[in-house]
């Protein structure tokens, strides 16, 4: 039968030196011995310290120090000044990351209010996005704008609305500045040309200038295009697009009102010049005929190169003879009744005019020229005159645009009585006879026939013209006796 071993008793002192740390384990106490009685002194030694030895003290100082592995080192004095101010530092950005987050819309749309102020503009924005503009976004920075409606300080009624507008920018935070712009949809409303050539000018030189810009799906539009010319046109351009000071325009299509009739242009494609400053547009199915305005909208020029009679009958419902019209206007629309001169060739067309005159009368081309003002729906024709070979005419009439147009013209001319008798005598008898007459009468048959003609038309109907003419014969012979 095994023996049993008893259990260690925990305050068996030798088990208790092994276990626990020396500290723990209870000394004898050493007492030094009392001394004798008979000395006097033997109460103050037994009150002094006693010495003790330098390997005691060594001793002692070991027992009292704590295993290495619970030893604790104490903080040194720097690190709680350092925590403190890492705490501060990063609160202080806490706070102003969430301030920025909180209000980063509204600090992008003030940025962007001021960089549009710069440029002259006032900016009213719906929704807005920006991305990669914070340090942390990786992004390329740019801002999307959509529902934008921009108007001049300049001129309040120059409007441009756009669906959308992305800028994208250059720069690092948090100084950014726009690189190009992009607008889709535009819609530029400018009240009048000079709104229009000033942002124009702008866009070139100007505060625009300095970003380059595209504007994609383009509208224009101007509400008059002067005082005297209170017409709207409407323009539309794939792409219009601006850098380095050019502008240039993309599949342009123009809607162009006629003033003083009721004839519109388009809308169709154009083809839109700026130069020598005026604007020049000349449609691509109409190409003969340019119109233009200068910057100041007063002056305005219409060029027509050669260009068919049939052509015009097609344009605004005429029945012209048949021949080739060119010649050109220049109109004042500086003021509220515009006024102007014009010249015309017909070539392959004189008037109507009896046999005896084709002397007189004669040749293919008719010359055109004279001077007008607008009162209301009339053209006053101030001054008119035709030429026809030798034949001339002159005097004044007028333009009623009401009911397709209705022309009245009241003109004199006067031909000398020499040139009439060979005219008359070499449609009877030919062109010898009619040169020997004029040999004979030159000299002897002064004087000269007046001739007073009457026209009355519809531009619908010119072919048919009701014309009155009348002469008075102031003829004198001289027989040379």
């Amino acid at each position: 039968m095994t023996e049993k071993t008893p259990p260690e008793d925990p305050f068996d002192a030798a088990v208790t030196e092994e276990r626990l740390p020396a500290r723990f384990i209870a000394k004898p106490i050493e007492r030094t011995p009392d001394p004798p009685l008979s000395d006097p002194y033997a109460a103050a030694k037994r009150a002094a310290p006693q010495p003790v030895a330098p390997e005691t003290k060594r001793a002692a100082k070991q027992e009292s120090e704590p295993p290495a592995s619970v030893a604790t080192s104490k903080p040194r004095r720097w690190l709680k000044p350092l925590l403190v101010t890492m705490a501060l530092l990063l609160s202080v950005l806490g706070f102003g990351a969430t301030y920025v987050a909180l209000n980063f819309e509204n600090l992008v749309r003030g940025s962007v209010t001021s960089k549009a102020k710069e440029r002259g503009f006032t900016i009213r924005v719906g929704e807005i996005e920006a991305v990669g503009l914070l340090p942390w976004e990786s992004e390329k920075p740019s801002i999307v704008m959509r529902d934008v409606k921009l108007t001049g300080t300049e001129y309040p009624d120059l409007e441009i609305e756009a669906e959308s507008l992305e800028i994208a920018l250059g720069g690092t935070f948090p100084s950014f500045e726009p690189q190009a712009i992009v607008a889709k949809n535009a819609f530029i409303n400018a009240p009048d040309v000079p709104s229009l050539v000033a942002l124009e000018k702008s866009a070139k030189e100007g505060a625009l200038s300095k970003t380059p810009f595209t504007l994609k799906g383009a509208r224009l539009r101007v509400g008059s295009l002067s005082e005297a010319l209170p017409v709207t046109v409407v323009a539309r351009a794939s792409e219009i697009a601006g850098t380095g000071g050019a502008i240039r325009f993309s599949d342009v299509s123009l809607e162009l009102p006629i003033p003083f009739v009721d004839l519109k242009l388009g809308p169709a494609s154009a083809d839109v010049e700026r130069a020598l400053g005026k604007t020049s547009i000349r449609f691509d199915d109409l190409k003969a005929v340019t119109f233009s305005l200068d910057d100041q909208a007063k002056q305005a020029i219409v060029d027509l190169a050669p260009l068919s009679s049939s052509v015009v009958d097609k344009l605004i419902g005429t029945d012209l003879p048949e021949m080739t019209l060119s010649g050109n206007a220049v109109v004042d629309v500086s003021k509220k009744e515009p006024s102007g001169t014009f010249s015309a060739l017909l070539d392959g067309y004189i008037p109507p005019h009896p046999r005896e005159l084709n002397g007189i009368v004669f040749g293919k081309k008719t010359k055109v020229t004279g001077s007008f003002h607008l009162e209301g729906k009339t053209i006053k024709l101030d001054s008119i005159a035709i030429e026809a070979g030798a034949f001339k005419l002159a005097g004044a009439g007028k333009l009623t645009l009401d009911n397709g147009g209705f022309m009245t013209l009241e003109l004199k001319g006067s031909v000398p009585c020499a040139d009439l008798a060979s005219s008359a005598i070499g449609s009877h008898l030919g062109s010898a006879a009619g040169l020997i007459t004029g040999g004979l009468a030159s000299g002897r048959l002064g004087g000269t026939v007046g001739v007073n003609v009457s026209v009355e038309a519809k531009l619908t109907d010119i072919e048919h013209a009701k014309v009155i003419p009348s002469a008075y014969i102031s003829c004198k012979l001289s027989l040379g006796f």
